[in-house]
């Protein structure tokens, strides 16, 4: 029997990946995927400095828009059901074209979808997406509409929350 070991760690990223990344004219941050300002506790917020937990962001759109859409968030989920838990699952559309140091693909796009059950006794969700256009906004969709439009952007058909209560999908 044969033994295959494949040694990946130089596949990682690494923050000296990030250094220079004004190279390619935009400067890019190591955007976090679940926010450090959604943390409750210490051990957390150093949890999300991870670079498992980062995706090269647009510098402009991680200190902007971006910054702003995860307070949102915050400010959406508090009126949840705080017996019942929610579900935040985030990611990103990787943009082949634009890699740093030659190896770490930047994003293209960011995406977050959320559900939880409010305090009224429905459960909602809500997606969210960007840099959409020159202005770099985070838009605000339906989770069948983000679910449609990661399908387009993944080419594979994407179902962000394949467990839903029964009528749920209904209120997305």
């Amino acid at each position: 029997m044969d033994i295959i070991i494949c040694h990946v760690w130089h596949l990682k990223a690494k923050n000296d990946d990030y250094v220079g990344s004004m190279d390619h004219g935009i400067g890019y941050h190591k955007g976090h995927l679940y926010p450090v300002h959604h943390t409750d506790n210490h051990l957390s917020m150093l949890a999300t400095s991870t670079l498992t937990n980062a995706a090269p962001q647009d510098k402009g759109f991680n200190m902007g828009k971006w910054k702003k859409h995860e307070a949102d968030v915050i400010t959406d989920l508090s009126d949840c059901d705080s017996n019942v838990e929610a579900y935040v699952v985030t990611g990103v559309v990787p943009d082949p074209n634009i890699k740093l140091k030659g190896r770490v693909t930047v994003s293209r796009y960011y995406w977050r979808a959320t559900c939880c059950l409010k305090q009224n006794g429905v459960y909602t969700g809500k997606g969210y997406f960007g840099p959409v256009g020159n202005n770099k906004i985070v838009e605000t969709k339906s989770i069948t509409d983000l679910q449609t439009q990661l399908t387009a952007e993944y080419g594979v058909n994407i179902v962000i929350f394949p467990s839903l209560p029964p009528g749920l999908a209904f209120s997305l």
